[in-house]
């Protein structure tokens, strides 16, 4: 089919039998209308069909031939509108720099599909389906109102504040999409709970996406992606990819806006409570290290009190060979002029001979006895005999 679009708009209805639909359209370009608008809107409702669209210049979109995977050659494309399963799809081509006013689209679909098709000529760069008018159209960016998201405003989401504890107040509201938006931070926890009304729902599904864009998560465009377990409990460690050393990194990060977007995916639409809570986040290198260094510690503190417990027990034992050493033992017939200690007043026994010092003052004491008093009788440099207070050296 050969269209020509002039200054006004040019719209028909389609039924697409068949895999794909080539229209050949001709611009009337003008010094005042630079941008040209493609929009289609997808009329079917039993069934959501999964569209593309694919435009080019010169030549029909086709598969290349000198390619070992199957690649399609195209100029622009609604690649988002086709991974969301949209109703709507667009394509907006500048025409300011382009010579060559002839060109082709390419309507790709898995079955047949009914749809609305509206091209146009326009001055000023467009949004997506004029934001839904649920937002404001700036430089052809829609700047949503709170409470919605997607290129085109089109989505309903519940804003949470960033990095603080979220809690669901309405258990019969079922939440699609929660969404934050924040700027530079260093990396986070983020832990998802659901309430006990999900423990019987098993078709839980989680995804998310991290973007500066108000793209929305999808099974081929996602930062995570996971099914639930039963505890209906998941964990999520966000890490920054921002270099702390590079000042200058961080600078130009500062300023960007980031959207952190979640999309609850559940067969049975559950309607029930969510808790989102956020914490610090620890690298897994850096929680090894810690782990190792704890471990290290303990070994230390262990091996100190085995070494303070074994270094005390040479030490009494290196004495007591000191204290031997440092004293002669008396013979049986010393023991018959000196029959008691003098210091405990004990008889001393014959079979006791080891256990006895003899000074060379000729004195007897037990060996024990004696080193008690070396130990508090420290007046002079020397200690003396208890009795008649020779010193001992």
């Amino acid at each position: 089919m050969q269209i020509d679009i002039g200054y006004q708009p040019w719209e028909q209805n389609f039924i697409q039998r068949k895999i794909n639909q080539t229209l050949l359209f001709k611009v009337n370009k003008a010094k005042q209308l630079r941008y040209i608008l493609i929009e289609l809107f997808v009329i079917t409702r039993k069934h959501q069909a999964n569209i593309l669209l694919l435009q080019s210049y010169q030549e029909a979109p086709c598969f290349e031939n000198n390619s070992s995977r199957k690649q399609i050659r195209y100029e622009n494309a609604d690649i988002y509108g086709k991974q969301q399963l949209k109703k709507y799809h667009y394509i907006v081509l500048d025409q300011e720099n382009k010579t060559e006013f002839s060109q082709f689209l390419v309507i790709l679909t898995n079955q047949t599909t009914k749809y609305k098709l509206i091209i146009q000529n326009l001055s000023q760069m467009p949004c997506p389906n004029n934001c839904n008018n649920n937002g404001i159209c700036k430089n052809g960016v829609c700047l949503c109102n709170s409470g919605y998201l997607d290129h085109d405003c089109s989505q309903k989401g519940l804003q949470i504040t960033p990095f603080q504890q979220f809690q669901q107040k309405n258990d019969n509201e079922m939440l699609e999409y929660i969404y934050m938006s924040f700027n530079y931070t260093l990396s986070f926890n983020m832990l998802i709970k659901f309430s006990k009304k999900w423990e019987n729902i098993t078709d839980v599904r989680v995804q998310i996406l991290i973007s500066q864009k108000f793209n929305l998560p999808s099974d081929s465009n996602n930062t995570y992606d996971d099914i639930i377990n039963d505890k209906k409990i998941a964990k999520y460690k966000i890490k920054s990819n921002i270099n702390l050393i590079d000042n200058e990194q961080i600078k130009n990060f500062t300023n960007q806006t980031y959207f952190l977007l979640i999309k609850i995916i559940s067969n049975k639409n559950a309607k029930c409570c969510i808790q989102i809570e956020f914490d610090e986040y620890v690298d897994e290198d850096d929680e090894k290290l810690i782990k190792l260094l704890v471990i290290l510690s303990i070994a230390v503190i262990i091996l100190s009190c085995f070494g303070i417990i074994a270094y005390r027990c040479f030490r009494q034992k290196s004495d007591k060979q000191n204290q031997n050493r440092m004293y002669s033992n008396p013979i049986q017939e010393d023991i018959q002029n000196y029959q008691e200690c003098p210091i405990c007043l004990d008889n001393f026994e014959i079979n006791q001979l080891t256990q006895l010092a003899k000074l060379d003052c000729n004195h007897i004491f037990h060996i024990q006895c004696l080193t008690l008093w070396r130990t508090y009788y420290t007046n002079t440099i020397y200690s003396i005999c208890p009795c008649c207070r020779q010193a001992m050296e």
